[in-house]
């Protein structure tokens, strides 16, 4: 293939999956919709409609896929194509198993447009799914049917021999053809204008299937019903061309280096503006020293025909051009402002022109809830109803892409953290079926608010306070006088975390601060409340266009800085004598909160300011990651609008500096990052807020067990590596013995191990005094709830799954715990 003809392809590939996109995510919302509306045991006038249309957007992917070649992709759309067709001609029942194998296509499909290359052959996970389409299709009598043997073994692409794999079975003859009834145009279909938001019941028998219809058995309730607002797809768009995001994206970070021409503008017309205030001022010099010059020649009685007179007289000559230049000058500085106003006001409308082209339904996000409910409830064997609302809300599709782990992790926390089973329900008297409602709603000033809220367990305010107090981060005194919200926001602390045990899914005390952090880094805020009724309720308070940035100019050690507005809670002048000691650092009291007082040029490393030092202190209160510290800066010197640049490829990350800034006259000056800069001034203060230090040399002794002599000798060059002492022991009967011989902090083991699994030697460990306080890390294959549970009662301190095994997040478990 030829060097064009391959550019001709690739861009015939990016085409494709542009629209593959658009064809998924409609797909996504309709398998949403359908799956409610069988919930609600709605009739064939609803749920045709949605059929019909699920079955034209499969045939339309297929055949999109078809003309790139994408054989995969194309694969598995025939036969889901197949199975639409059967549904809509009433061939087929819509049960609870063709549901599911009907969502895990669109899901299949979605994974092997994620993954590079796209035009990979097919695989195994792809053949999974196109036979289990094609299974429900296969007569009853030919289900269970003995397969041919395979006569060859398949290659991967790796070149390893693979097990040998059944074939599918064959297609059927094609199916009757059943003259369906005549469905309504899906235009006919009647669209509520504001439809409230419907929570399915617990349980929902599935629609009755038409006469000629194989029965099934019937199927359990999936862990995940959801209702939702329901919006409209098809909407009337008039002429409209696709562009990709990247050059939408590339476009406005044009259009914001406008703003150092608006910038500029601004400052000619002060450079305008300053040169004709010094023109009139040395006019009106002049004049007084002209007047006093006529004054004394007429008390002297100098003859006017001397010299005298004759520079008199020049001087209105001068005086005459003085006037005309300053007369210019107010005609160039009116010109000039004209100019400048309407460059700035050109350069706004472009702005915002292109930040309402970057708008997103706030669908694009919330869609992603529904399967990952359904997936977290099957793994912990909770029953989950989803509420969601106000999926037409527009927000700026870089916030969105900002917001989806946010909203992953706190998905994950209300149903891992907050939901309880359905027999603790039970008990407590609540409906076997948890409810998470996320909803999305605009909010003045130009934001909006995202409530992600359910009806679980809530806070367990004690049990903050007694990991605060093992952590040793706060004393009972200073508990004590914490109200409860103050208490409630510890959980937003880096490594604190109220989970038993840590998990893949929780424990590591990481997720929360990582989350108000992404959302502080948008310019929002993230709040934590509890509902009246029970359970949690945490909102994101979020501008729904990323703004303009604006900062504070501020100078420190004889330099200019700028603290990014949206941190800087206020700057006010504090008397000298209001700076008082708070243990071995300097504070104040300002309203109603002590804080700490730090010297931004200490803080950044500076010599401090020369100038003199009054009774008075300038100070910017800066608030980040819920801790505000007052720093003393040496002038405030304006609120500015700026364009931030980053500091490029060789300064990726300089301590307390997100970015620069070109101000007037070129001058470049630093933007400063408020999280860091807090935390450096705690660590500079020696104070209680200084956050452990994850990068501290270990010196500490671990034992770990492993019978596999690969899997032990990878644990103990991880953990030597990272300046661990480590001793290995062959199974779990070893392990024992090596633990009442020796001292160890920690102790990492495998739980399927001969003679003693990983099970019995945390249960005998917790039984001795000697060990009943060192930490015990569960690494297994085992990923299933009974066996995570297991791991708690046996008293281990985490447990970490293989298939999602790094050694990132072992490390990371052992520095918490030890």
């Amino acid at each position: 293939m030829s060097t064009e003809e391959e550019r001709f392809l690739q861009r015939l590939l990016a085409m494709f999956r542009i629209e593959a996109q658009e064809h998924l995510q409609t797909m996504s919302s309709l398998m949403v919709e359908l799956d409610v509306a069988v919930r609600a045991e709605d009739g064939g006038e609803v749920l045709q409609p949605l059929i019909e249309t699920l079955f034209r957007e499969a045939h339309s992917l297929k055949g999109a896929a078809r003309s790139v070649n994408l054989e995969t992709i194309e694969l598995i759309c025939r036969s889901l194509e197949s199975v639409l067709s059967a549904l809509r001609k009433n061939q087929m029942p819509l049960t609870a198993p063709v549901h599911r194998a009907v969502s895990d296509a669109v899901a299949g499909l979605e994974n092997v447009l994620a993954v590079e290359p796209i035009d990979r052959p097919l695989d195994l996970a792809a053949i999974k799914l196109i036979g289990a389409l094609d299974q429900l299709l296969t007569p009853p009598e030919e289900v269970g049917m003995p397969l041919p043997p395979v006569e060859s073994l398949a290659l991967s692409p790796l070149g390893l021999q693979l097990e040998p794999v059944m074939p599918l079975p064959p297609l059927p003859d094609p199916l009757p053809q059943v003259a369906p009834p005549p469905l309504p145009a899906l235009e006919a279909v009647p669209q509520p204008a504001a439809p409230a938001p419907v929570t399915a019941p617990a349980e929902h028998p599935v629609a009755a299937p038409p006469a000629h219809a194989v029965p099934e058995a019937p199927v359990a309730p999936a862990p995940a019903v959801i209702a939702h607002d329901i919006h409209p797809r098809h909407q009337e768009m008039g002429d409209t061309v696709r562009v990709s995001a990247g050059r939408l994206g590339v476009l406005l970070n044009e259009l914001e280096s406008l703003l150092g021409l608006k910038q500029d503008a601004t400052h000619r017309v002060e450079s305008i503006r300053a040169l004709h205030a010094e023109v009139a001022d040395w006019r009106r010099e002049r004049a007084r020293a002209v007047l006093g010059l006529r004054v004394a020649a007429r008390q002297q009685n100098t003859d006017s025909t001397g010299e005298l007179a004759r520079w008199l007289d020049m001087n209105t000559q001068d005086e005459l051009f003085g006037k005309q230049l300053q007369d210019r000058l107010a005609q160039l500085e009116q010109a000039a402002r004209q100019q400048q106003r309407a460059t700035a006001s050109l350069v706004d409308q472009l702005l915002d022109d292109v930040k309402q082209v970057l708008l997103q339904p706030a669908s694009s996000l919330l869609d992603l809830v529904p399967r990952l409910a359904r997936d977290l409830g099957i793994t912990t064997g909770k029953q989950i109803d989803v509420t969601l609302e106000g999926q037409s809300t527009e927000i700026d599709r870089r916030i969105l892409e900002q917001l989806k782990d946010p909203l992953i992790h706190l998905v994950r926390n209300a149903i891992d953290h907050g939901l309880e089973t359905p027999e603790k329900r039970r008990a407590l008297g609540k409906p076997e079926r948890g409810q998470l409602r996320i909803s999305v709603a605009p909010y003045e000033g130009g934001k909006v608010l995202l409530n992600i809220e359910d009806d679980g367990a809530g806070i367990a305010l004690q049990r903050i306070r007694e990991v605060a107090l093992a952590q040793g981060r706060y004393t009972e005194a200073q508990l004590d006088a914490m109200d409860t919200p103050t208490l409630r926001n510890l959980i937003f602390e880096t490594g604190f975390s109220t989970s038993p045990i840590l998990t893949d899914l929780s424990g590591h005390g990481l997720g929360l601060a990582i989350v108000r952090e992404k959302v502080e880094k948008l310019g929002g805020h993230l709040l934590l409340d509890a509902p009246p009724g029970g359970g949690t309720r945490f909102q994101m308070l979020l501008p729904a266009t990323l703004a303009t940035f604006r900062g504070v100019l501020v100078t420190a050690g004889e330099r200019q800085f700028v603290l990014p507005t949206r941190h800087v809670e206020r700057v006010l002048r504090l008397p000298v004598s209001a700076i008082s000691s708070m243990g071995s650092k300097p504070s104040t009291r300002i309203g109603d909160e002590a804080m700490a007082v730090v010297r931004l040029a200490e803080t950044l490393g500076l010599n401090a300011s020369t100038a003199a030092v009054d009774d008075w202190l300038n100070v910017a209160v800066v608030a980040a990651s819920g801790r505000r510290i007052a720093f003393v800066v040496d002038a405030v010197m304006a609120d500015i609008e700026v364009l931030v640049k980053g500091l490029g490829p060789q300064l990726r990350h300089v301590r307390n500096i997100a970015g620069a800034t070109l101000l007037e006259g070129g001058q470049v000056v630093p933007v400063l990052n408020a999280a860091e800069l807090i935390a450096s001034a705690a660590a500079s203060a020696g104070s209680s807020l200084r956050p452990a230090d994850p990068d501290a040399p270990a010196q500490q002794s671990l034992l770990v067990a492993e019978d596999s002599i690969t899997s032990r000798s990878l644990l103990k060059g991880i953990l030597e590596a990272n300046g661990y002492k480590v001793t290995t022991a062959v199974d779990g009967l070893d392990a024992l013995t090596q633990a009442r011989a020796g001292q160890f902090d920690l102790v990492v083991s495998d739980v399927e191990m001969p003679r003693m699994d990983g099970f019995d030697l945390t249960t005998r460990l917790r039984a001795e005094s000697k060990t009943a306080a060192t930490p015990v890390i569960l690494v297994t294959a085992l990923d299933s709830r009974e066996h995570k549970e297991r791991g708690v009662e046996a008293g281990a301190n985490a447990y970490i799954v293989k298939s999602a095994f790094d050694q990132t997040s072992l490390l990371a478990a052992i520095r918490r715990l030890i």
